[in-house]
């Protein structure tokens, strides 16, 4: 029973991940929260969308943003 629930656990993960790669950014649509704000950075300096998402996180996590 527990590993049927981190296979349902995994599986919503990439399915977040597809919607998100496949929908908010191809499409230029913008989303609140971190999403949004790495796909701005990532837009306005071309790096990498896990590297401005990490970064953000970090940014609220330490209360610098």
């Amino acid at each position: 029973m527990q590993i049927f629930s981190y296979m349902i656990l995994v599986a919503g993960a990439m399915l977040a991940a597809f919607s998100i790669e496949e929908f908010l950014v191809s499409c230029t649509i913008l989303d609140d929260g971190i999403v949004g704000i790495s796909i701005v950075i990532n837009d306005l300096n071309r790096i990498f969308r896990v590297s401005a998402n990490l970064l953000t996180s970090l940014l609220l996590f330490y209360g610098l943003l």
